[in-house]
């Protein structure tokens, strides 16, 4: 009797810890908005980059800071591809983002992050400064 409360109790802590780790987040920037120097939306494939627009405004980056995003719990892809936001900043460090994946640029090493978006609405938010831009 006693093994089946306990066991109970047990499942039922297990199943709170998995809906808690499902919960949505925000995207956390490397640095503060203020040092960015450039953003680039850029069409990555075969580790070969096309950049497809440019700015310094950083309107884009509050908007994908306001779209839903998730963190992964277990190890993170390790590499970035399909369309992707760079954003310099102003000490030559940078981070690319993209639905999957994120990851960071410290002048020395590329540290890959554990942010992840809804690819629909990711690429929407994107494509539409491209389209802009035509």
């Amino acid at each position: 009797m006693l093994r089946k409360f306990i066991f109970r109790c047990m499942c039922m802590m297990f199943i709170l810890l998995l809906t808690g780790c499902l919960s949505d987040t925000k995207y956390d920037y490397e640095k503060t908005l203020d040092s960015v120097e450039l953003i680039q939306i850029l069409n990555v494939e075969d580790g070969e980059e096309n950049v497809l627009f440019e700015t310094n405004d950083t309107v884009i980056l509050d908007e994908i800071q306001n779209l839903k995003c998730w963190q992964y719990w277990n190890d993170p892809p390790s590499s970035v591809g399909g369309v992707v936001v760079k954003v310099c900043y102003n000490d030559g460090s940078y981070e690319l983002i993209s639905h999957y994946c994120n990851a960071y640029y410290n002048g020395k090493k590329l540290k890959y992050g554990r942010y992840y978006f809804v690819e629909s609405e990711f690429e929407s938010t994107i494509l539409k400064y491209i389209e802009n831009h035509e």
